[in-house]
């Protein structure tokens, strides 16, 4: 969760992520971002790929890049160290995202009309770091991030 502090996206579900500096790879703006918003190392995390490029309701473009971090999901509670942009770490099982009929979709007006996914995060499934939340909403850039990666699982069979 986005930290109350933040100019943008107070409070709301994301992930770590940030903007490309100069003459970076997006992969190394993946590990970079994750190593200054965790204080966790680099080296614990596995490279997967890049989902779509994935634009916001403003049309800013973000560029997914899926990683699996391979150390013990205990210690990311323990360890890991807010640089001031979040102000919660949760995990949620993807059982519960795979259930397609879990999402909903909704209209906002960005530039123009533009459709936005909507899964609600709940307890008991939701284990948090620090707040005692009973829901997240998941939605915007971040959800259509995670339908990405529920389509590719859920088609994986086919």
């Amino acid at each position: 969760m986005r930290s109350l502090d933040m100019p943008t996206h107070k409070g709301q579900v994301g992930f770590f992520g940030g903007h490309k500096k100069v003459g970076e790879t997006p992969l190394e703006v993946a590990g970079r971002e994750f190593t200054e918003e965790t204080g966790l190392p680099i080296s614990e995390i596995e490279y997967l790929g890049c989902l779509p490029l994935v634009r916001t309701s403003f049309g800013k473009a973000i560029l997914p890049i899926v990683c699996y971090y391979a150390g013990d999901p205990k210690k990311v509670f323990n360890d890991a160290v807010s640089n001031g942009e979040w102000s919660d770490l949760f995990t949620y099982p993807w059982k519960q995202l795979l259930e397609e009929d879990s999402w909903s979709m909704g209209l906002t007006r960005g530039l123009t009309p533009h459709p936005v996914l909507f899964h609600t995060l709940r307890t008991p499934w939701l284990q948090t770091k620090f707040s005692q939340h009973e829901s997240y909403m998941l939605w915007g850039a971040t959800a259509w991030m995670v339908w990405e990666m529920v389509q590719r699982i859920n088609n994986k069979d086919q």
